[in-house]
């Protein structure tokens, strides 16, 4: 008890990063999602597992804060949205800023800093936005619940294609032994989002992510294709386990896509709706709920 009260008030203390209206707004939240976590990471594993959660989150944390305090990526595109319908439950009444950084100073074009790290195959990269969204009380955050994220999505179909995507980990069997993998739960459009091709097979595409759980298909990423296959085209069709479900892989991502996270690499791709398959059971009752903010949007503008 003593060392759980240890990390929660550690947990505590770099929650002061954020200014202090999102504290207020989303920081219980974020301690019970953290409390979890590493309550789930200890089960796991014990010490490593822990250590790489504290890594997780200090990435998070100051890659996030300075967005928090900062509208460096206003300056360019301002879309707002001043009235999302209201219905029982719905406590955000989110002003939606998607922002573009365009010219040389930039150099950005949201989704996530990741991306700008190295030369990635994407399609008009110039195009792709990351979402914000400001509370009442003023609070900027980038993190949406399920329901949130669907609503939005449909008030800017006409102007935005947005997907939804997070990170998760599991444990992964493509061979004799389970192995840790990082996982990223992403809606259908994911890939048409980014403008990727894959290096065989398919991608995922919306058809997969309509009903849930039902269809376990995977990408991996080149990384794994060419360390676990051998760069091998007869990996599609191959199965995939993830926390003892089997996946069958689909498609290879392109070489040097590394995923929408962070310094850490993501190993596979599922469909969103496959959240009870790789998702710790504690939080499935999150996609239905709007209080729980755990899911990154990005999109693409449309044309005109």
């Amino acid at each position: 008890m003593a060392r759980r009260a240890l990390h929660d008030r550690f947990f505590r203390m770099l929650l002061r990063v954020f200014p202090l209206d999102f504290r207020l707004q989303h920081g219980s939240e974020m301690e019970q999602f953290f409390r979890a976590e590493y309550l789930n990471r200890r089960r796991q594993g014990g010490r490593m597992k822990i250590f790489k959660l504290w890594i997780e989150t200090l990435f998070d944390f100051f890659k996030t804060a300075p967005t928090e305090h900062l509208d460096l990526l206003r300056q360019d595109l301002v879309f707002t949205l001043r009235s999302l319908r209201r219905t029982p439950g719905f406590t955000l009444v989110a002003v939606v800023t998607l922002a573009l950084g365009i010219g040389a100073n930039s150099g950005a074009f949201g989704f996530v800093n990741s991306l700008l790290l190295q030369p990635l195959p994407l399609s008009d990269p110039e195009r792709l936005v990351r979402l914000h969204a400001t509370s009442p009380s003023g609070g900027d955050f980038d993190v949406f619940s399920y329901p949130n994220f669907a609503d939005i999505r449909s008030a800017l179909e006409a102007r935005v294609d947005l997907a939804a995507h997070r990170d998760v980990e599991a444990s992964m069997r493509h061979g004799a032994a389970a192995v840790p993998a990082r996982v990223e739960l992403v809606t259908g459009n994911y890939f048409d989002v980014l403008g990727l091709v894959p290096t065989v097979g398919r991608l995922l595409t919306p058809q997969d992510d309509q009903v849930e759980g039902q269809h376990r298909v995977a990408v991996i990423s080149h990384g794994l294709w060419k360390q676990a296959y051998g760069s091998s085209p007869a990996a599609v069709g191959r199965p995939l386990r993830l926390n003892r479900e089997e996946f069958t892989i689909i498609g290879v991502a392109p070489a040097g896509f590394r995923g929408t996270y962070g310094v850490f690499d993501t190993n596979v791709w599922v469909p969103m709706m496959m959240y009870r398959q790789v998702m710790p059971a504690q939080f499935h009752q999150w996609f239905e709920d709007r209080r729980a903010l755990f899911i990154n949007v990005g999109g693409r503008l449309r044309d005109g």
